[in-house]
């Protein structure tokens, strides 16, 4: 990993250490560390180097789906985007947050949908840039 990437890597860690709740923490900590990787089999074994272990799945299908969120443009996008994402929504949601800084309208449209946004705003407000 280049320089640039590894700081890249660090500041979302860093995000994600100050807002993540502790049932989620150690599953997005390997997302931010894996999710440079595009290639499926390449992501999955850098997810089991890292530790993944079980959530191998998870980390894959987290940062597959990472920047989908900008996609959702209207309530038919942000049902399938909920939907498809149901079983690791708020994972991805906590990883997009960490990746971006900030909660963006998308993000909150999602959480709202999904019944967890007054947590994506506690989230929101532990994000240190």
């Amino acid at each position: 990993m280049d320089k640039d990437t590894q700081a890249h890597v660090d500041a979302v860690t860093r995000r994600l250490l100050a807002a993540a709740p502790d049932d989620l923490r150690e599953l997005v900590l390997v997302v931010a560390a894996v999710h440079e990787e595009r290639d499926p089999a390449g992501l999955r074994e850098a997810a089991l180097r890292v530790g993944a272990g079980r959530d191998a799945d998870a980390v894959v299908a987290i940062a597959l789906a990472f920047g989908e969120v900008c996609k959702v443009t209207d309530d038919a996008s942000l049902d399938d985007y909920v939907a498809r994402h149901a079983g690791h929504l708020r994972a991805l949601l906590l990883f997009e947050l960490a990746h971006e800084g900030e909660a963006t309208d998308a993000m909150t449209a999602a959480a709202e949908r999904a019944g967890f946004v007054r947590e994506l705003w506690r989230w929101d407000a532990r994000v240190v840039l």
